[in-house]
């Protein structure tokens, strides 16, 4: 037995969410995703943490409570699907897509699980849908249950990841406590905000043609507290890999400086392909070393660019990106890597909110 506060882990996809609340000092006792590559690379970062592969639509609290050994869970966090919320998302973006109806389940099993705490992850768009009547809907609903509930905004880059990543987090407490909001650490004077250079320049150079390394060595000593911090014990590189690009997505990256994107390419280089994604400014976007990355999004789809080399991200820099640890290993193949990557809550986020939800006990 442990006296760590409890925890269970919805939607628990590569394992971002629990990675922060574990280092925060929070004992995990279960977790569930529908992808079966996400539960293998859970299961591969925690495997002491039982991790159902379900649908949540099929799943019932007792069934996992019974798997905890205990009905007295301390935090219950997850991210529902937020397709049917994020403004990058033009096709589906609707109050009637139905992955909308993951975030009632979520709910679902909290009134059944009843936890001191909740978490909920999402986009900001979800917090305008319908004008507001979906949040409304949510805080109502758990008020019901006499939870006290409350939504804040926050910037993964303020936390010390390289990357400026909005999210909304729902937080629900029904014992009377109330969470401050994280205070900042980075991005003031003291503390600038953790650049993509920073974040990247001890790992190695990749060729196109090579697709990369599943396991290397680094290319340097690590010259910044953020590469230590990330490398913490791991002697290797892992997953440092890509997607092989044709030659003409190469042109295209070449004539791509530092932060700029698509649109300065020559007319005949702007063919359907980026068109069809309606100029999103993230697309073809080079990042610039000097600055926090944009959101990670699925970065293949969205052709983000290397700051200095003419390729795409490996899974290895995009996992640096988003905090994870250099000891964390993604398991599947490249494109779920990839996907498992843009849909995690960065590790140094999910810890700084653990970390004031673990005052309360």
């Amino acid at each position: 037995m442990t006296n760590k506060p409890s925890l269970i882990d919805f939607f628990a996809g590569a394992g971002g969410m629990s990675s922060g609340f574990k280092k925060a000092g929070f004992n995990i006792l279960a977790a569930n995703d529908i992808d079966e590559h996400c539960r293998n690379t859970y299961i591969k970062n925690f495997p002491e943490v039982p991790c159902i592969l379900k649908d949540i639509c099929s799943l019932e609290a007792d069934e996992i409570l019974q798997i905890c050994g205990t009905d007295k869970i301390d935090v219950v966090v997850g991210g529902p699907a937020c397709q049917g919320f994020s403004l990058a998302n033009i096709k589906t973006r609707t109050a009637d897509n139905p992955k909308n109806n993951l975030v009632f389940e979520f709910i679902r099993l909290v009134k059944k699980i009843k936890p001191s705490w909740f978490i909920m992850e999402n986009v900001e768009g979800l917090i305008n849908m319908n004008n507001g009547s979906f949040t409304n809907s949510i805080i109502k609903n758990m008020r019901r249950h006499r939870y006290s509930v409350n939504f804040i905004p926050l910037c993964a880059a303020d936390y010390g990841v390289p990357q400026k990543r909005n999210r909304v987090f729902f937080i629900g407490n029904r014992l009377g406590h109330k969470m401050d909001i994280p205070e900042k650490k980075f991005g003031i004077p003291e503390k600038p905000y953790i650049t993509v250079g920073e974040a990247l320049s001890d790992l190695p150079e990749i060729d196109n043609q090579t697709k990369g390394y599943e396991i290397c060595e680094y290319k340097a000593k690590p010259n910044n507290k953020y590469q230590q911090k990330m490398r913490g014990k791991a002697k290797k590189v892992y997953n440092h890999t890509i997607t092989r690009s044709s030659k003409l997505i190469i042109d295209r990256y070449t004539r791509i400086p530092p932060g700029r994107n698509w649109s300065i390419l020559p007319d005949y280089l702007k063919s359907n392909c980026v068109r069809n994604f309606g100029g999103h400014s993230y697309l073809y976007k080079r990042l610039d070393p000097n600055q926090p990355a944009n959101t990670i999004a699925n970065f293949r789809k969205a052709m983000l660019i290397h700051p200095f080399e003419n390729r795409g991200l490996s899974i290895r820099e995009a996992a640096r990106l988003q905090s994870f640890n250099d000891s964390f290993i993604f398991e599947g193949g490249i494109s779920s890597q990839q996907q498992q990557l843009a849909n995690v809550v960065p590790p140094l986020l999910a810890e700084a909110l653990g970390n004031e939800i673990i005052k309360s006990f």
